[in-house]
């Protein structure tokens, strides 16, 4: 664990409280946490799958339909990610519970 992993998981520890894991496996975790202070909701993604480079170019943009990238630690076997909880309905939860047509699919596509 790089020194910058540490001071992550040592300021979340201090900082935030675990609220949920919403997945993991031997690939991944996704862990949802909420700062004490101030209720603001994190995501905290690690993972096998070194695709830092696509979160790197996300960082710091202002787009409507991502998420807010405030931190990015990689190493050489795995990422970690600190990015803005969203609040809502997923994507995966509108496919598996509505029947869709085809310019609603098309819709999501494009967004």
């Amino acid at each position: 664990m790089s020194t910058y992993e540490k001071y992550i998981n040592e300021t979340i520890d201090s900082e935030y409280k675990l609220l949920s894991i919403k997945k993991e496996d031997e690939y991944s975790k996704i862990e949802i946490y909420e700062h004490t202070e101030t209720g603001k909701k994190l995501v905290k993604i690690t993972s096998s799958n070194r695709n830092d480079h696509i979160y790197r170019k996300i960082r710091g943009s202002n787009h409507p339909n991502l998420p807010h990238v405030y931190d990015i630690c990689s190493s050489e076997d795995h990422l970690v990610v600190l990015e803005e909880y969203i609040d809502g309905v997923t994507l995966e939860d509108i496919c598996h519970n509505a029947n869709l047509n085809i310019k609603t699919i098309i819709g999501y596509t494009l967004d």
